[in-house]
Parts: structure tokens; C-alpha cells; sequence
């Protein structure tokens, strides 16, 4: 029992500093590291729809795509906080 709750904190723990980090609707663009990673979207900004399943990931829709992407929050900057945010 202790070593499944120690998990469940830590997730809990990594999804709180994930959603500190980003909230809904919050404008971001491609950390210089993402943008190594992924050239494609070096260039391109989007905005955070929600968050995945892993607690590191973000889902994002990038301004010229119909669908959006799960990207590391790693490779993410904040450009604009959404007016939602406290």
C-alpha cells in the first residue's frame, strides 16, 4: 500500500507542477531544445487544449493544424498566459 500511494503522489505532484506550468488555453511556441528535436515545428506557436495521459506531456494546437499534438513540456515556452489563469 505505501509504495502505490508514494506513487499516486508523485504523479499527483508531476501533474500540479505540469498544470502551474501550463493551464488551457495558454499561447506557447518551441523551446530551443524542442525546436532541435522537432525542426518542423521550430517555428510555429500554438495553444495548450489540454494534457495528456503521461504527466509530461502537453496537448497543443498549433496555429496552421487541424489536429493537435502531444509535445514534453520540456520542449515548450510560455509566450502568453491565458486570462483564465489565477
Amino acid at each position: 500500500m505505501t509504495i502505490s500511494r508514494t506513487k499516486a503522489s508523485a504523479k499527483a505532484g508531476i501533474k500540479q507542477e505540469l498544470e502551474e506550468r501550463f493551464a488551457m488555453g495558454d499561447r506557447v511556441c518551441m523551446s530551443p531544445l524542442g525546436a532541435e528535436r522537432h525542426p518542423r515545428y521550430a517555428e510555429q506557436r500554438g495553444t495548450v487544449v489540454g494534457l495528456s495521459r503521461y504527466p509530461s506531456v502537453v496537448r497543443i494546437q498549433l496555429d496552421r493544424s487541424r489536429t493537435p499534438v502531444a509535445l514534453h513540456k520540456d520542449y515548450l515556452m510560455l509566450v502568453e498566459a491565458s486570462s483564465r489563469r489565477s
